[in-house]
């Protein structure tokens, strides 16, 4: 609920088009749909929960992270943290100004901050990862990976003309023991 109020919120802040207006009609459908429900909890209730989530998907990222697992998983919780320390800031007052924020406000930033950069991170290191892998192989390893030979080898080398190599895998059929 509070995450489509936020995205009606920040939708209205963008430029006026046919789309945009569409999409904030539907999203402030189902706002409607759920608004008599939502009703029966206070605001401060309301950011109690959100704020629960928001830092109980924060210490499962931060937890996952802290005992290495480096994964597409791991940033993705971090980046779910911070767009829900990002939609808590419907509850506060639109103070831009850093010195008039509360201590709570500027808290859930840095978590958001942290949170969001953090993912980043994760999937950078992920991706160097793919990198560092492809890179360690030793060179033997590469020439057997190519089929490179190394000239002192030749006498035990078997020479597979290119027109003979499949792309696929052969029939199981054709497979011997």
């Amino acid at each position: 609920y509070y995450c489509r109020v936020y995205a009606v919120q920040q939708g209205m802040l963008c430029a006026a088009s046919e789309e945009r207006d569409s999409f904030l009609y539907r999203l402030f459908d189902q706002i409607e749909l759920k608004k008599e429900i939502m009703s029966n909890i206070t605001p401060k209730e309301s950011h109690i929960l959100c704020k629960g989530f928001a830092d109980q998907m924060f210490e499962n990222a931060i937890m996952k992270d802290e005992a290495g697992n480096v994964s597409k998983e791991t940033a993705e919780g971090f980046l779910t943290a911070s767009i829900f320390y990002e939609i808590l800031q419907q509850f506060h007052e639109n103070d831009k100004e850093e010195n008039k924020k509360s201590t709570e406000q500027k808290e859930e930033e840095r978590k958001k901050v942290h949170s969001l950069h953090r993912a980043v991170e994760v999937l950078k290191e992920i991706e160097e990862k793919k990198e560092f892998d492809c890179s360690s192989a030793s060179k033997e390893d590469m020439d057997k990976q190519t089929g490179k030979v190394d000239s002192k080898d030749t006498e035990s080398v078997i020479v597979i003309p290119k027109a003979v190599l499949m792309e696929s895998p052969p029939p199981a059929n054709m497979i011997s023991e």
